[in-house]
């Protein structure tokens, strides 16, 4: 991926079947990253959408733990 085609932020849903799955949207989460990165988008760039039910706002919280996202 070429970060200069791509300014801004770029988004990416986590899978909305792990909406349920605290450990497996965080797992998918840290997935994502990892293959952004490796693609030379930096972790300050990506914005992921987590699923708005309970089970995802607390992979949202150990997820900015985690990533150290503020």
């Amino acid at each position: 991926m070429n970060r200069k085609k791509v300014p801004g932020y770029v988004s990416t849903e986590v899978d909305a079947r792990l909406g349920f799955d605290k450990d497996a949207t965080i797992q998918r989460a840290k997935k994502l990253i990892k293959l952004y990165e490796e693609n030379g988008v930096s972790k300050d760039r990506i914005l992921l959408k987590l699923a708005a039910n309970w089970e995802g706002i607390q992979a949202g919280k150990v997820y900015e733990v985690a990533f150290k996202i503020w």
